[in-house]
């Protein structure tokens, strides 16, 4: 279920897109590439907590308890 969420092509386009398209207008706008370590550190914050709360919820209809 995790890799599903994670490779899904929709949570990419909607959130990746986003996320970069931001970053991508604050690092024209400020000439840094800190703008985009940001954005990096977002969407790994993002996948983390997909991640735990996907596999809470695994655990919690899993038939081998």
């Amino acid at each position: 279920m995790i890799n599903l969420v994670k490779d899904s092509s929709l949570v990419y386009v909607i959130g990746l897109g986003d996320l970069l398209r931001a970053g991508n207008l604050a690092t024209a706008r400020d000439v840094t590439l800190v703008p985009l370590v940001l954005v990096a550190l977002i969407y790994l914050f993002l996948i983390g907590l997909c991640t735990l709360l996907l596999r809470q919820l695994e655990k919690h209809y899993s038939y081998y308890r």
